[in-house]
């Protein structure tokens, strides 16, 4: 949430174009929930934690308050509830992680 004010600040302020702050906010946005995956020791508490959150991305989304834009993009919050299903299934972290920093990566350079 504090990445998307962020965001949010440095684009209003013209600091930042629009194509940068996305790859921003979603290079750190898939860093910061591998590294809350990587760290936690209860799946199902931070599992429970990255559905209420992105279910209140997806608001915010479905209403393009944050960072406006002609298309619609339900990214930023699918990926906080992909992690929560990810953690409640009985899959390794060490592949959750591999996963979410490839994605992190891949994004950011594919655009």
């Amino acid at each position: 949430m504090l990445t998307l004010i962020a965001m949010r600040i440095l684009l209003n302020k013209s600091i930042l174009s629009i194509e940068s702050g996305r790859k921003i906010l979603h290079m750190v946005a898939i860093l910061l929930c591998a590294h809350v995956i990587h760290e936690t020791e209860s799946r199902i508490f931070f599992a429970v934690w990255f559905l209420i959150f992105g279910s209140i991305l997806m608001m915010i989304a479905h209403k393009n308050l944050l960072i406006p834009s002609e298309k619609q993009s339900y990214g930023k919050a699918l990926f906080p509830i992909a992690f929560a299903f990810l953690l409640l299934s009985p899959i390794e972290i060490d592949s959750i992680l591999f996963g979410a920093v490839t994605l992190g990566i891949s994004d950011v350079i594919g655009g």
